[in-house]
């Protein structure tokens, strides 16, 4: 019996490397945590050998992850100033502006408030607390800042921003019922089922999510997903989750 068992051991070895996977690593924005999986699903089913393994994160942080050496064979970001940095480090070998997004204003679905216009907000004494990802960090409170700033609203409703590491804290603010609304881009409000849409917010630069393949990646079988997220058949799971694409 102890002569089979060592005669089974290497088999056993052989058969459990045959089923091991390639493993793409994938940094992407907070705001695309749901529409990845079926993106990554769809992609996975086609090539059964390959695992994508995501993080989610706000952009500016996975950004600086990255430049501290934490693994990602690709990034998606919110923003591409983000972007922008690691190229100018040098540690991209390829990028494309994959997605865009809008700004939204959200409140709680049982909220009676009607909101016109941007400028409404600082005569609206009921709305108490503002939910907003810090704008050094999360491209959508970036964005939100540049809007109000431009509105000249900025320092007047500062008072009532509760910030948030990223964009999807800041819509759970609203879903919990800890701020009155929130900035967040218009896919997070349609994924959820108990916020509304008041407003949608003019942002004075576009809303564009660079997907970009890094230069040192650990995986050279990474370009493969980079070349379907921009395949017809992601980009239209993407359209169906309300993104829109340049």
């Amino acid at each position: 019996m102890k002569r089979l068992i060592l005669w089974l051991l290497p088999t056993l070895f052989l058969v459990g490397c045959g089923d091991e996977k390639t493993e793409i690593h994938i940094a992407a924005a907070s705001s695309l945590t749901e529409v990845m999986v079926p993106v990554t699903d769809a992609f996975e089913r086609e090539n059964p050998e390959y695992e994508i393994v995501p993080t989610y994160s706000a952009s500016g942080t996975l950004k600086d992850q990255i430049l501290q050496g934490s693994r990602a064979d690709i990034f998606v970001s919110a923003d591409p100033r983000w972007v922008d940095e690691l190229e100018e480090a040098h540690m991209l070998e390829d990028r494309v502006d994959l997605l865009g997004n809008r700004l939204v204003l959200v409140s709680p679905t049982e909220r009676d408030w009607v909101i016109d216009e941007l400028t409404d907000l600082p005569s609206m004494h009921e709305m108490e607390t503002i939910a907003i990802g810090n704008p050094d960090l999360v491209p959508a409170g970036a964005h939100a800042r540049a809007a109000l700033e431009e509105a000249g609203l900025y320092d007047m409703l500062e008072d009532k921003f509760v910030f948030s590491g990223d964009v999807r804290t800041a819509m759970q603010y609203v879903e919990t019922d800890n701020t009155d609304a929130a900035f967040v881009y218009e896919t997070d409000a349609l994924a959820s089922g108990s916020v509304r849409s008041d407003l949608i917010i003019d942002t004075p630069e576009p809303i564009v999510y660079p997907a970009a393949l890094m230069e040192d990646r650990e995986q050279e079988e990474a370009g493969a997903f980079y070349a379907f997220l921009q395949e017809e058949e992601a980009l239209q799971i993407f359209r169906e989750h309300g993104f829109q694409i340049p």
